[in-house]
């Protein structure tokens, strides 16, 4: 823990430190992790690969839990269907695919962005991708 600055126990840890070449910081930059708060960056939670390098206060950043339900058209001969929720960028937050019709469907999620839309996106029963409907949330 002293090591990674998570507290100061005045412990000199010679040549097992971390170094001079980069700072503790410049390791928590490119990681995504803030060692003393015990937060990873979003993108660090989402597996993506360092570097993240994000020196803004993302850490106040907060995850919001966000609960729909949703209105399902109805679909004859499908393998299954895909639900996804989705922010402004297109990145998917949310994603169900449903193999027996139902009207309806609850989804409940975290997300560090906003839903924007969700999309409808049968595949027939020979595997093809077929009308695909987009629709604001």
């Amino acid at each position: 823990r002293h090591m990674l600055q998570e507290e100061d126990n005045n412990i000199d840890l010679g040549e097992y430190g971390l170094g001079i070449v980069r700072s503790h910081r410049d390791y928590e930059l490119y990681t995504g992790i803030d060692f003393k708060r015990k937060l990873l960056h979003p993108k660090t939670l989402q597996g993506i690969e360092p570097p993240i390098n994000d020196d803004s206060d993302w850490f106040l950043l907060k995850e919001i839990e966000y609960e729909y339900e949703l209105n399902v058209p109805y679909t004859e001969n499908f393998k299954f269907i895909y639900i996804g929720v989705e922010d402004s960028e297109g990145k998917v937050l949310y994603r169900h695919d449903i193999t027996d019709y139902v009207s309806s469907i609850k989804v409940k999620f975290k997300s560090y962005t906003k839903p924007t839309r969700w999309i409808y996106w049968p595949v027939d029963v020979n595997g093809q991708w077929t009308n695909k409907i987009t629709n604001n949330i």
